[in-house]
């Protein structure tokens, strides 16, 4: 009698079966072209659900101070979250592009010592100007926005 060799789990959901809205994906930068090429070749091995599903643990993992576990579902998964953190960490540090700003200033609230969130495209500006000296013209912000579908986030 042979033996089945066991596959991943690609069509089966996560355990925590937790469905994202479009824009909580979309501060996890699950939208920016670096991350949908990693998503694009692994969601054919794994599956949408679960690329959607370790997005949020790798954004928390590359963004915020400290440390942060995530725990695979299969030994296959990994490799796929290997490759979206050094992606997700290249993509945050990469501050000469308006992409990596956008997820932070969209993400600043108000309270705790921060400033209220910037409500349009020139509040954005000026305080990328302030930081770090960088003038993005409102047009490239705003397409930015959109390729990493933060627009309901930000008035125009």
């Amino acid at each position: 009698m042979k033996k089945k060799i066991p596959t991943e789990p690609k069509n089966r959901p996560p355990l925590k079966h937790r469905q994202f809205a479009a824009s909580e994906l979309a501060r996890c930068g699950y939208w920016s072209t670096p991350a949908q090429k990693i998503v694009k070749r692994w969601r054919k091995i794994i599956g949408e659900q679960w690329c959607r599903h370790y997005m949020a643990q790798c954004a928390a993992a590359v963004f915020t101070i400290g440390s942060f576990e995530i725990e695979p579902y299969s030994q296959g998964h990994k490799s796929y979250i290997f490759e979206m953190l050094l992606v997700l960490h290249k993509f945050w540090n990469d501050r000469q592009k308006p992409g990596p700003w956008l997820l932070e200033m969209g993400d600043i609230g108000s309270g705790m010592g921060f400033p209220p969130r910037p409500r349009n495209f020139d509040q954005i500006q000026q305080r990328i100007k302030a930081q770090c000296g960088i003038w993005f013209d409102t047009r490239a912000l705003a397409q930015a926005a959109k390729r990493l579908r933060l627009n309901d986030r930000i008035a125009q």
